[in-house]
């Protein structure tokens, strides 16, 4: 079966799970690794004992499978999902390269907009933006569409670092209205963008759009289970505070919360948002 790594790294992701902690007990941290980038192969006992620990049954596996394995949409953002996180710029360079092929073949939309966004993300690695006709395109997409479901969401999200900041807030003010109708099922996605939005604003020194979005994250009602989103609405809050007053009372606030995210084993996760706190706290210092 091609693409399992693929997936593996997608739910690893959205678990919050570190390598090491999904690979112990099975396998090497490196082994799992290759996996994942589609360069080694696995047996079928050691690949039943993640799904194990990923609690999802192979049933569950097959649809995800049955899913990206006829959408090359999906396999090339999930690639390069993966040569952001490591910052290979190789790697984003071809899947690029694949995706515009594919793009040139097919007349669709979807295709442009797919190039944007794989664009977008390269773009990321090199701190750069997308071009103007490209960023036009994007965001006259992102305005027109009433309904943002999933995939609008996703879109705006890959791409949030090309648009410029007066446009994210109006379009991060009007995600409640376009996503009405599927905001239980996206909401997960949601609370990041609007976690994004606080930290663009907060980098930007635009305290009344920060408060404004900090009230829209705090508006929405978390279940207990939902530790990731109920930790974002907590952690805007604490880096807002360090930002307008960095005492030592507000700096503990934010150590405090990372602490969690070690506890919870949660690296990848630890280290990205301690990044963005030391970064505030570099600018204070």
């Amino acid at each position: 079966m091609e693409n399992i790594g693929t997936i593996i790294f997608s739910l690893r992701e959205d678990k919050d799970l570190s390598l090491e902690n999904l690979a112990s007990g099975i396998l090497s941290k490196s082994q799992l690794s290759k996996v994942e980038r589609g360069l080694s192969d696995i047996s079928a006992t050691k690949f039943l004992k993640l799904l194990d620990k990923l609690h999802i049954t192979f049933s569950e596996f097959n649809l995800l499978y049955k899913d990206i394995s006829t959408s090359p949409e999906n396999i090339y953002l999930l690639k390069m999902t993966q040569a952001l996180i490591s910052g290979n710029l190789n790697q984003a360079n071809l899947i690029e390269s694949d995706v515009w092929k594919f793009h040139t073949e097919n007349s669709s939309i979807y295709a442009k907009l797919n190039y944007i966004m794989i664009k977008a993300m390269r773009l990321q690695i090199e701190d750069k933006k997308l071009d103007t006709d490209s960023l036009a395109f994007l965001i006259d997409y992102l305005f027109k569409v009433s309904n943002w479901t999933r995939y609008e969401l996703i879109l705006y999200g890959n791409t949030m670092t090309s648009i410029p900041l007066e446009s994210i807030n109006l379009l991060t003010k009007e995600i409640s209205y376009k996503t009405t109708l599927y905001k239980k099922i996206n909401l997960s996605i949601i609370i990041n963008l609007l976690f994004n939005t606080v930290i663009l604003n907060l980098e930007a020194k635009n305290y009344t759009q920060v408060d404004y979005f900090i009230r829209t994250l705090s508006s929405n009602e978390f279940l207990d289970i939902q530790l990731g989103e109920r930790f974002l609405k907590e952690y805007a809050k604490a880096l807002y505070d360090y930002v307008r007053d960095p005492v030592k009372i507000n700096e503990e606030k934010n150590l405090n919360l990372l602490n969690i995210l070690k506890i919870l084993d949660s690296d990848n996760l630890f280290i990205a948002y301690s990044k963005i706190f030391e970064d505030f706290k570099n600018e204070t210092n």
